[in-house]
């Protein structure tokens, strides 16, 4: 896209934001590579037995960001033998 202010300022790829940006929000339907690396992290101390509660889903967001991505992993998302694991992430979000 080419106007006098990308020719102006040598812009090759301007980004188009409307005035309302922050209304609209488009949920991804499948997790991206970043969820798939942070997901493990939070849950691991619930899931092992390090937290008697899981703690991040205790914030409506990030519950609802935990539960989506959960549907597209396994049991046991973390890279930790099936028998250490003591509680179930779906209790959890339950």
């Amino acid at each position: 896209m080419k106007t006098k202010i990308t020719e102006l300022f040598g812009i090759e790829h301007p980004i188009i934001q409307g005035g309302m940006h922050h209304v609209g929000f488009a949920e991804l339907d499948k997790p991206t590579m970043l969820d798939f690396a942070v997901f493990p992290q939070l849950v691991f101390g619930y899931m092992f037995g390090l937290e008697k509660q899981l703690s991040a889903a205790k914030h409506p967001t990030i519950k609802a960001w935990l539960a989506r991505v959960s549907e597209h992993l396994p049991e046991n998302p973390t890279l930790a033998s099936d028998k250490m694991q003591v509680n179930s992430l779906k209790e959890a979000l339950s």
